[in-house]
């Protein structure tokens, strides 16, 4: 004899419900003519020097170079003599001591704009300096355990301060979504950082990374978000040949798009190629961006 299913407490025997069910709207697939053209995401980090701000000059057409570091005015010279500065149109973005919340708050407004619409290449140089920037607002806009101001994220307790940062500067993505679905693309430059690696396979090794903010056990996971979200984690190498012990550098550069023991790399287009870069002569992005 079957058991006798038990009746709801919420609706006893002989009780209605007057709510009504609504049904999901219609759902359709897309097709690929209805697909609008998106802009790349190029993640580039590398050597101090190896020349990650030229070479993002590089990009072809109109580039809108958010200039967070003075770079720009450094190196004019050079991009003057590759015939690159007339396709360049530079936007800078200061730290200011006296008001360390307002440069993040500076940024995120200019990239919410039109102003930041309508080029071929938006360049961010760097995301490193644009972290310290958010990084900078955090201890100025958020209270720290005593209801105070911080001066250092070191100040918050239980390693706190590294997921602030990282909630602070993680909404930077969808702003960047925005110029790309315009079909812009966007290239966030970030300084390298050397980490040992822990390798479930064997011994562990030394590899280049992007430098953001990665907390332990999975917390704050900065570099990984970069690293997922970018098209492309491309990475630049001044060429370095060691005989007996001693480094020699050369004058050759090299772009890595896979990634190998030593560095994190990767493409959509253009997997695991080492692509040297002309010293005197402009870069032919097409071999990526295509």
């Amino acid at each position: 004899m079957p058991i006798p299913k038990r009746p709801s407490a919420a609706f006893p025997v002989g009780a209605q419900t007057t709510e009504r069910i609504e049904t999901s709207a219609k759902q359709t697939v897309d097709s690929w003519d209805a697909m609008k053209p998106r802009g790349h995401f190029i993640g580039l980090y590398g050597v101090g020097g190896a020349g990650k701000t030229t070479l993002a000059a590089m990009l072809p057409g109109k580039t809108l170079f958010i200039d967070l570091e003075g770079s720009l005015k450094i190196i004019k010279g050079n991009l003057d003599a590759l015939g690159l500065t007339a396709n360049i149109t530079p936007k800078f973005i200061r730290f200011d001591p006296k008001a360390p919340a307002a440069a993040w708050n500076d940024l995120t407004a200019f990239l919410k704009s039109d102003a930041a619409m309508g080029y071929d290449n938006v360049v961010i140089d760097s995301f490193t300096r644009a972290q310290e920037y958010a990084a900078s607002n955090c201890m100025e806009s958020i209270p720290g355990d005593s209801a105070t101001i911080k001066q250092s994220l070191e100040q918050w307790t239980y390693g706190k301060g590294a997921q602030i940062v990282y909630d602070k500067f993680v909404p930077i993505y969808p702003l960047i979504d925005n110029i790309l679905d315009s079909g812009a693309n966007v290239c966030a430059i970030c300084h390298d950082n050397v980490l040992r690696m822990a390798n479930p396979d064997g011994g562990d090794f030394i590899q280049h990374q992007p430098h953001l903010v990665q907390g332990e056990k999975g917390k704050a996971p900065g570099r990984d978000k970069y690293q997922q979200t970018v098209d492309h984690l491309l990475f630049l190498a001044a060429d370095i040949t060691v005989e007996k012990g001693k480094a020699k550098g050369g004058m050759t550069r090299t772009l890595y798009t896979g990634g190998i023991a030593s560095m994190m790399a990767k493409s959509r287009t253009a997997q695991g190629m080492a692509i040297e870069v002309p010293v005197d002569g402009v870069f032919d992005w097409g071999q990526i961006i295509h």
